[in-house]
């Protein structure tokens, strides 16, 4: 069995959750229960930053459960980024699947808080 790892930071006005491991079909069962009580459990709207920079193997499980928390974040009006690095596996299957052309994707935490604030900002 593959491992998942996960972590949640509350970063103002962000809420940060860094997963570790695998996000594959074996581990999406506990990752799914626990993205959606942080979304629901936030005052709307959430801005959630996913990082997965410790992420080593994701599968179409995975994809599908990104699909999910960026349609569960986008109905509290809120904001969704993954900060995953240039060369992952996960980054390029985010690519050939085109799931990077509607979810927001960076490569370093730091940036992602960057890009993020300021998007808020010009609201």
């Amino acid at each position: 069995m593959t491992a998942l790892a996960m972590d949640t930071q509350e970063m103002d006005p962000f809420t940060v959750v860094s997963l570790s491991g695998e996000l594959a079909l074996t581990t999406v069962g506990i990752a799914e229960p626990r993205l959606i009580s942080t979304i629901v459990g936030h005052a709307p709207p959430i801005h959630l930053i996913l990082n997965m920079s410790r992420v080593a193997f994701m599968d179409s499980a995975g994809i599908s459960l990104l699909a999910k928390t960026h349609f569960a974040v986008r109905s509290t009006r809120g904001t969704l980024r993954l900060v995953i690095p240039d060369e992952a596996l996960p980054r390029r299957m985010l690519s050939v699947t085109g799931v990077d052309q509607s979810i927001k994707v960076t490569d370093t935490l730091a940036r992602a808080l960057n890009e993020g604030l300021a998007e808020l900002g010009a609201r």
